[in-house]
C-alpha cells in the first residue's frame, strides 16, 4: 500500500480544502520514504493522523464498541469552526488515493468520507473508487467491510500510531495493550467468534435431546456465561478506551503544571514551613553549643592557650610529685605563678591562677589564714599534673569539635537565608497550587477507578472461567446422553480444531514477534547489551526482557527513554509480524527520547522502517540537527502555519528554518 495523497476540507484547523502530496520522491536515483510534518502544538499535527484514519475507518476509528453519539461528538468538533464567519460552515470532508496491490495487481483507489450537519445529527456519505469507477451498489456497512478488508482496523493500528499509543505500550501496565494489538494481529478475534458460534449451534441442538432440567441449567449457564463475556469486553474497553488515555493525558497535565509551579518558585514556596521551622531548630543548637562553649571556657581550656610554658610546668610537676614537703610545695607554687605571669596575659592568667586555686582547694581543708597552696599533697601534685596532661587536652578536642559545629550551624543558616528569599509569598502561589492540586486529585481519582475496574475484571474472569466449567461438565453429561448425529460430531471436531489451530497459530506468531523485537530492540538501544534476549508468553502475552546471564530485566528498571524504545521496538516488531506491508505514520515520536536514543531512531528506525514514513512532529523534536541527520531518507517536508488570528491552518512545503516560496495550493 502506498498513499499518494490526502485532501482536507473544513476538517480541523484546516480551513477550505487543502491537497498534501504524500508520495515518496527520488533524488539521487533513490527513492527517499520519509515525509516529514511539523508545526507546533495545535497547528494540525494530530488532524491529520486522525483524517487518515477517519477516511479509511469513519467510526470504528474511535475503537471497539464506540457509540454512534460518541462519533457525531467528534466530527462536530472536527468541522471547522472560521472566526467572524456569518454564516457557519456545515460540512467536511478528507480524501485518501493511494495505490494497494493483491495477487499481483495494482489497484489505485480513492476513499472520500463527507459529514454534513443535519437536523437530526450528522449525517455521513462515503464514497470509493476503484481505478477511476465508483464502486456501485454497496450499502455503507458493506463499503466499509470492503476498506476493513483492503487494510483491518486492528492491523492498521501497528502502522498508524500516536505518542499516546507508544506511551501506554510504554506504561509499567502496558500489557492490556500489547495483548489487544497481538490478538488483533493474529485474527484471534475472528476465531473465537467462530468457536462461540459453534458452542451456541451445539446447545442449541443437544437442548432438543435432553431433558427440560439439564436444560434450564444448561440456557442459565448460557444466559451468566454471555453476560459476563460482555461485561468484561465492556471494562476491557472502558480500560483501553477511556481510563489509561485519561491517565495518560492527566500524567501530562500534572507534569506540565509541576514544572510551572517550580518554575515560579513553588519547589521552594512549598518547603518554608519546614524551613521556617529548621530555623528555630537551629537557633536552639546554636545556644546550645554557644553555652557550652562558655563552659568549656570558663574550665581548663585557658591552659590550651599556655603552649610551652604549660609544658615546662607538667615537666616540672612530674620532677617533684614525689615531695611532701611544705618547702618544695611552696616552691612549685612559686615557680608555676612566676612562670605562667611572665608568658601570659595578664587577663589569662588572672583567669589561670583562678582555676589552680579552685582545683587545688577541692578535698583540701583550709586553715584560717593559710593559703591553700601550703596544704598540697603528691596526690594533689598528681592531681593537678593530671588537670594538665589530660582533662586540659580534652577540653582542647571539645571545643574544637564545638566550633567545627557552630561553623556548621552558621553555613546552614546562610543556605537557609537563600533558599527563603528565593521562596514567594504562599498566596502568590496559591492559584497555580490550587491548579496543580486539583489535577493531582484527579490523576488519583482516575488511578483508583483504574484499579477497581481492574479488580472488577479480574472478578468477572474468574467467574467466567468458573461458569464455563460447569457448562463444559454439562455438556459432557448431555454429549454422554444424547443421540449423536453428523451436524454434532462436525461442530465437535471443528471446535477442537479452531483451539488446535488458535494454539499453533499462536505459538508461531508470538515466536517470530519476540525475533523481530529483539533484533529492533537491540538496534535502537544505546545500551548494546541491555537486553540480548526475551520471551513472550503466547496465552497471556507476557513480555519478559532477559540480560546476558539469562536473568530477568524487569521494565521497571528501564529510564523513561528506554521505555519509549521498547514500545517504538515492539510497535515495529508487530508491523513484521502481520506481514502487511502498510506505511507508517506516526504523530510526536520522540517526545521523551534523550539524543542517543532519539540518533539511534534518526539512523536506525525512520529510513528503513517502511517503505513510506509519514513523520508528524514539533521542531524541538526534530530539530535543526536531527533534521540534517535524517535529511537523506527525506523525501519531502511540510510545515503547517497555524495563524491564531484565524484559527486555521495552512500546508506549505518545507521545514519551519526550511520554507519554500510558495506553499499548496488552497481552495477557498
Amino acid at each position: 500500500m502506498l498513499l499518494e495523497k490526502l485532501s482536507v476540507c473544513d476538517f480541523g484547523v484546516f480551513r477550505g480544502q487543502q491537497i498534501i502530496d504524500l508520495v515518496p520522491r527520488k533524488k539521487y536515483g533513490s527513492t527517499r520514504p520519509v515525509i516529514l510534518f511539523g508545526g507546533l502544538n495545535g497547528a494540525g499535527k494530530t488532524t491529520i493522523l486522525t483524517a487518515v484514519r477517519m477516511a479509511l475507518y469513519g467510526r470504528q476509528a474511535l475503537g471497539f464498541g464506540a457509540t454512534q453519539r460518541a462519533y457525531e461528538s467528534l466530527i462536530e468538533d472536527q468541522i471547522h469552526k472560521a472566526k467572524g464567519q456569518l454564516v457557519p460552515i456545515n460540512s467536511a470532508n478528507v480524501s485518501l488515493e493511494f495505490t494497494y496491490s493483491q495477487l499481483g495487481r495494482v489497484s489505485r483507489y480513492k476513499v472520500t468520507r463527507e459529514w454534513t450537519r443535519a437536523a437530526k445529527g450528522i449525517s455521513e456519505n462515503l464514497r470509493i473508487e476503484c481505478d477511476g469507477a465508483y464502486l456501485e451498489g454497496l450499502t455503507s456497512e458493506q463499503a466499509q467491510a470492503f476498506l476493513n478488508q483492503l487494510v483491518p482496523v486492528g492491523v492498521s493500528e501497528l502502522f498508524f500510531f500516536d505518542g499516546e499509543k507508544i506511551s501506554r505500550l510504554a506504561s509499567d501496565d502496558g500489557e492490556a495493550t500489547l495483548s489487544s494489538s497481538i490478538r488483533r494481529l493474529l485474527g484471534l478475534e475472528v476465531v473465537d467468534k467462530l468457536r462461540a458460534d459453534l458452542v451456541v449451534y451445539l446447545r442449541q441442538a443437544r437442548t432438543k435431546t435432553v431433558s427440560d432440567a439439564d436444560a434450564i441449567a444448561l440456557n442459565s449457564l448460557d444466559e451468566q456465561f454471555r453476560a459476563l463475556k460482555a461485561e468484561i469486553g465492556r471494562l476491557e474497553n472502558l480500560l483501553q478506551e477511556d481510563i489509561y488515555p485519561a491517565i495518560d493525558s492527566k500524567v501530562k497535565t500534572v507534569d506540565y503544571l509541576q514544572a510551572l509551579f517550580d518554575q515560579s518558585g513553588g519547589a521552594w514556596a512549598s518547603s518554608r514551613k519546614d524551613l521556617e521551622h529548621r530555623v528555630d531548630v537551629l537557633a536552639a543548637d546554636r545556644r546550645r553549643v554557644n553555652e557550652e562553649i562558655i563552659k568549656e571556657l570558663s574550665g581548663l581550656y585557658p591552659f590550651v592557650l599556655g603552649g610551652r610554658v604549660v609544658e615546662s610546668l607538667k615537666k616540672k610537676l612530674r620532677d617533684v610529685s614525689g615531695k611532701q614537703s611544705g618547702e618544695n610545695r611552696q616552691k612549685l607554687i612559686g615557680l608555676i605563678t612566676t612562670e605562667l605571669k611572665k608568658e601570659l596575659d595578664i587577663k589569662i592568667f588572672a583567669k589561670v591562677e583562678k582555676v589552680i586555686k579552685r582545683f587545688s582547694a577541692r578535698g583540701v581543708g583550709r586553715a584560717k589564714g593559710v593559703l591553700p597552696f601550703e596544704s598540697y599533697s603528691s596526690q594533689m601534685l598528681l592531681r593537678v599534673s593530671r588537670f594538665l596532661e589530660v582533662d586540659a587536652s580534652l577540653s582542647r578536642s571539645r571545643v574544637g569539635d564545638l566550633r567545627k559545629k557552630l561553623l556548621e550551624i552558621s553555613e546552614e543558616f546562610s543556605q537557609i537565608g537563600v533558599n527563603l528569599a528565593s521562596a514567594p509569598p504562599e498566596e502568590a502561589l496559591a492559584d497555580d497550587l490550587r491548579k496543580l492540586q486539583s489535577a493531582s486529585e484527579d490523576l488519583g481519582r482516575l488511578k483508583a477507578k483504574k484499579q477497581e475496574v481492574l479488580e472488577d475484571l479480574r472478578s468477572k474472569i474468574w467467574s467466567a472461567i468458573d461458569v464455563n466449567r460447569k457448562l463444559k461438565a454439562l455438556e459432557e453429561k448431555i454429549s454422554k446422553s444424547a443421540h449423536t448425529n453428523m451436524g454434532l460430531e462436525r461442530a465437535n471436531s471443528s471446535i477442537a480444531m479452531l483451539d488446535e489451530f488458535g494454539e499453533v497459530l499462536t505459538r508461531k506468531k508470538v515466536e517470530s514477534l519476540r525475533r523481530h523485537f529483539v533484533e529492533v530492540f537491540r538496534r535502537l538501544s544505546r545500551k548494546d547489551d541491555l537486553v540480548v534476549d526475551a520471551s513472550i508468553d503466547d496465552r497471556t502475552f507476557e513480555v519478559i526482557l532477559l540480560g546476558k546471564a539469562g536473568e530477568r530485566i524487569p521494565k521497571k528498571i528501564l529510564s523513561a527513554g528506554e521505555k519509549q524504545v521498547y514500545a517504538i521496538a515492539m510497535l515495529e516488531a508487530l508491523a513484521k509480524t502481520s506481514g502487511r506491508n502498510l506505511p507508517i505514520i506516526v504523530d510526536t515520536p520522540l517526545g521523551r527520547l534523550d539524543s542517543v536514543h532519539r540518533t539511534k531512531l534518526v539512523q536506525h528506525y525512520f529510513p528503513h522502517a517502511s517503505h513510506q514514513v509519514i513523520i508528524l512532529s514539533t521542531d524541538t523534536e526534530v530539530d535543526e540537527e536531527f533534521y540534517r541527520d535524517l535529511s537523506p531518507s527525506i523525501s519531502h517536508a511540510f510545515h503547517l502555519e497555524f495563524d491564531g488570528g484565524e484559527r486555521m491552518t495552512t500546508v506549505r512545503e518545507g521545514y519551519f528554518w526550511k520554507s519554500l516560496e510558495g506553499g499548496l495550493k488552497r481552495v477557498s
